[in-house]
């Protein structure tokens, strides 16, 4: 992937990674790091035309983290509070 669309899905992660902040609040580095990665995973998979498979996500980052059946609650968890939309909330334009 080009710089452009690495710097577009970072961002658009980054930025609805604060709809969990108040949920990570007591979570330790790595969790935290987990639940971000999870909000780059969907920022991927919303921008890019050829995804990478949650498998592949599993496989690479999340193995020695957590099960694939985790992994997927975590994602369809945080696809829920998000209402199942991803966007930049227009706060973040202010």
């Amino acid at each position: 992937y080009g710089m452009p669309d690495v710097r577009a899905i970072l961002a658009l992660a980054l930025c609805n990674s604060r709809i969990t902040q108040d949920l990570t609040a007591q979570m330790g580095t790595k969790e935290k790091l987990m639940v971000l990665t999870i909000h780059i995973y969907l920022a991927h998979t919303w921008l890019e035309d050829e995804d990478i498979i949650l498998g592949d996500w599993h496989r690479h980052l999340f193995k020695k983290y957590c099960s694939f059946d985790a992994l997927t609650d975590a994602v369809k968890k945080l696809w829920s509070l998000r209402d199942f939309r991803i966007a930049v909330p227009d706060a973040m334009f202010e």
